[in-house]
């Protein structure tokens, strides 16, 4: 039985007989068949014996990472040599069909086409194959999952929440990887929970924590982050929340503004005084959690309240929820110059011929600034003194109301004052009633034995008494107050 080695093809393609260095190996079966020879020389045959061509066996490799010890060519399933990644080698075969393939081939290659190839060998010539083969990137694909810290702590008390933190996920590696992350604590929450991160990539995770239903203390739970068949997952990230008991909150009062004024609070605890925005006495309290102030407002004389500020607004009364410290501003303004008069209402009686006593009415600045008031009257029969004035924030004056009622005709009058100031007018309505001058009767009687006459001035009595008895006018009316005067003219003989 003979062998046969391939020959390589070194250079030009030189004359059939010269390419053809087959060594001969006696105990194998022979793959070109009609040679014989030993290990260390060429086999020789008669000519015609032997029919010989070539197989060109070509490796043309691309891509990554390309195998440096090239690949094994097979021949028929068993004869096998070398051959680079890129190159060419040929050998001698028996005329005929054969199959040729590549092995040995490196993982992170792939031949293109057909891994076999079949080949026939035509005596004198050469025939070809051709193996096109693409590497990939051998380096090991593998994710590699890492974590932006390993600890998170919160702190809140017992009626809110913390603000989220966020961690980062990110892949090291370089290939995709598919992570997913859960707690053990049914006050954290995480979010997203999965997801798939290509190499090189990051994601940001919120962190939440609740403070609702957990007691006053410190709280731990567990984040657990795993990305299967990723290097460092599993990865753990400790939480810690603390939560503090909720305390009494503390209302600050500040004043501001011209004005001034108190302001007190229900439940008790705020009483604070504003003087021109200085404030003074309780101007701040504390008050327990989930409590609702009401504040109120009591302007001074000659203030108004302008506004709340701060937690609080309304009107005269606000409400502060105490759900934390809360601080409330309260302004009080000055009025402009205002006025009011007392009495609303003046009357007057009288007699005709008489004039009443006189009246008053008192103008008094209720406003913070100073006031310029003036008076006027609507009657003939009325006289005001005096009819202008200023008023400091305050003060007041005394308006005299005189009335001239002798020539008045018996009966009812009607009349106003007038008082402007600062664009503002009040006014009272005054009354006048004359009356008729009572009367009263004189009557004269006579007595004794002797005569005369009695007259009155003024005139009304002319009286003639004889004897006791009287005649004419002894009898008289005359207005209450009036002086009369009586006189008597004895007759002769008489005394």
């Amino acid at each position: 039985m003979e062998s046969r080695r391939a020959v390589r093809h070194l250079g030009g393609q030189p004359a059939l007989p010269t390419l053809l260095r087959t060594l001969c190996i006696a105990a194998a079966v022979p793959l070109l068949g009609g040679c014989s020879g030993s290990d260390e020389q060429p086999c020789t045959h008669p000519t015609g014996f032997c029919d010989w061509g070539e197989i060109r066996v070509t490796a043309t490799t691309t891509g990554m990472d390309l195998d440096a010890d090239g690949y094994d060519v097979l021949v028929d399933g068993s004869y096998r040599w070398t051959i680079p990644a890129n190159g060419t080698e040929t050998v001698q075969a028996r005329a005929g069909s054969h199959s040729v393939s590549l092995d040995d081939v490196a993982e992170n290659c792939e031949i293109q086409g057909a891994q076999s190839q079949g080949v026939n060998v035509i005596s004198g010539s050469t025939s070809m194959a051709q193996f096109d083969v693409l590497c990939a990137d051998a380096t090991p694909r593998i994710p590699v999952l890492s974590v932006s810290g390993s600890a998170l702590t919160f702190s809140a008390d017992e009626s809110e929440n913390p603000d989220p933190q966020t961690i980062v996920f990110a892949n090291g590696g370089n290939a995709p990887l598919t992570w997913s992350a859960s707690d053990d604590a049914a006050w954290l929450s995480v979010a997203p929970t999965s997801g798939t991160l290509a190499d090189g990539e990051d994601v940001s995770v919120t962190v939440s924590v609740s403070s609702a239903g957990l007691a006053p203390g410190d709280h731990t739970a567990t984040i657990t982050v795993s990305a299967t068949g990723a290097t460092g997952s599993p990865q753990t990230i400790s939480v810690t929340h603390t939560v503090t008991p909720v305390g009494p909150h503390l209302l600050t009062l500040t004043g501001t503004g011209g004005g001034s004024g108190t302001v007190t609070s229900d439940p008790a605890g705020i009483d604070c005084l504003v003087t021109a925005g200085t404030s003074s006495g309780t101007c701040e309290a504390s008050f327990d959690d989930g409590t609702s102030v009401t504040l109120s407002a009591l302007p001074a004389s000659g203030s108004v309240l302008e506004e709340w500020s701060g937690a609080c607004s309304g009107a005269d009364t606000c409400t502060v929820p105490m759900t934390a410290a809360q601080s409330v501003g309260v302004e009080f303004a000055l009025m402009p110059g205002q006025f009011e008069l007392t009495p609303t209402e003046l009357g007057f009686e009288t007699t005709e011929g008489t004039d009443p006593a006189d009246g008053s009415v008192t103008v008094r600045n209720v406003g913070g600034t100073a006031l310029d008031w003036s008076a006027t009257d609507d009657a003939d029969w009325m006289s005001l003194s005096p009819t202008t004035g200023s008023l400091d924030p305050g003060a007041e004056a005394t308006l005299t109301t005189s009335i001239s009622s002798a020539s008045l005709a018996v009966g009812s009058y009607e009349g106003a004052i007038t008082v402007t100031g600062e664009g503002e007018t009040q006014s009272v309505s005054v009354t006048l009633t004359v009356s008729p001058t009572p009367q009263h009767d004189l009557t004269v009687t006579g007595a004794g034995d002797g005569s005369g006459a009695v007259t009155s001035d003024p005139a009304g009595i002319d009286c003639q008494v004889t004897a006791g008895a009287t005649s004419g006018a002894c009898a008289s009316p005359f207005d209450e107050g009036t002086d009369v005067t009586l006189s008597a003219t004895p007759a002769g003989g008489s005394m």
